[in-house]
């Protein structure tokens, strides 16, 4: 079965498949659908709540740092700092757009890690979510404003 492309992500009725994910059209999706613009919530305060999404966010998003992470801390022979910094930030984002990173790649470095994918495997197969949870801003303001109302509680 092909991996999904951007038309496959945005067509999706259930969560998908960690082997139908590919990062480069997650990226697509990003770019098209997140990075262009700032979400904006006013609060029932009067505060206002104001969501960008940067192209070197987008890899902390997906958890793409993840795995090297772990490699690093693990002591795994010839991973460091530098080496982990090829997936964060611009740096990771032009490693996705380049080829340089992809799922199987990621799929193989992960192999190598006691958690495997773990997190990040949950956070890819559910990112093509974000584009339609920020249409849905009653749901997001009712979230933050629970929250808020709970830390209340609490202190």
């Amino acid at each position: 079965m092909p991996k999904l492309g951007l038309a496959g992500l945005l067509a999706l009725t259930s969560r998908a498949n960690i082997a139908d994910i590919e990062l480069l059209p997650l990226q697509e999706l990003y770019y098209k659908f997140l990075y262009p613009y700032k979400f904006s919530f006013e609060l029932t305060n009067g505060e206002v709540f104001v969501l960008k999404f940067d192209q070197e966010k987008f890899c902390h998003l997906i958890g793409l740092d993840k795995v090297p992470k772990a490699l690093l801390n693990a002591g795994t022979r010839g991973w460091n700092h530098r080496r982990v910094s090829d997936y964060k930030g611009l740096r990771g984002w032009e490693n996705i757009l380049n080829g340089t990173i992809d799922m199987a790649h990621m799929i193989s470095l992960s192999a190598r890690v006691r958690n495997s994918m773990g997190e990040s495997s949950r956070k890819l197969v559910n990112f093509y979510y974000l584009p339609q949870l920020m249409k849905t801003e009653n749901w997001l303001l009712n979230m933050i404003i629970l929250n808020m109302e709970l830390q209340s509680l609490v202190n």
